[in-house]
């Protein structure tokens, strides 16, 4: 059988955020008596820009520490993934590669199941863009809109009538 590792999407190295915690209580161990926060580099090299421009006389230190709403900001979150964008790359790549290892040890019929959902995807998706292109060329050639083409709308019937049909299973039988 496959194991649940494989399957999973979630990094062996943990998340971005999960790596500046961790490094944020190695600096307070080490301190003890201090908290200082740091900022990913593009968020150093913000800042710095922004006391630049707000004082040009009067340069204010790096080592000023960011307020705390900022670090929690949804901007701070994108920001962070930027300037480790390289490392996330890195560590995706790491992780391809001990993936296809293990697979490499697998028997050639567990192998051909262990990447039969991600053919899967792959093929859906393909098929996917194929139809869409289909759809976008008959709006054209007929002059309507690619939503008020009868082939969209069996789509979105279909999708109606297997949720309705998920909700009736999904109903206790002694309760009808």
């Amino acid at each position: 059988m496959l194991p649940d590792k494989l399957s999973g999407s979630r990094s062996i190295l943990g998340s971005v955020s999960d790596f500046y915690q961790h490094r944020a209580l190695e600096d307070t161990e080490k301190e003890n008596d201090e908290t200082i926060l740091k900022l990913p580099p593009i968020l150093q090299k913000r800042q710095q820009n922004n006391n630049i421009n707000k004082n040009s006389n009067d340069i204010q230190s790096n080592d000023a520490a960011p307020t705390i709403p900022s670090l929690f900001s949804p901007m701070s979150k994108t920001n962070r993934r930027k300037s480790n964008m390289k490392d996330l790359m890195k560590g995706k790549k790491i992780e391809r590669q001990k993936e296809n290892r293990k697979l490499q040890q697998l028997l050639k019929g567990d192998r051909v199941y262990a990447t039969r959902e991600e053919r899967v995807l792959k093929r859906w998706e393909e098929q996917q863009k194929e139809w869409n292109l289909m759809k976008r060329n008959i709006a054209t050639k007929i002059g309507k809109k690619e939503e008020d083409l009868v082939i969209t709308r069996a789509e979105e019937w279909r999708e109606m009538i297997e949720e309705i049909d998920l909700m009736t299973k999904s109903i206790p039988s002694g309760s009808m």
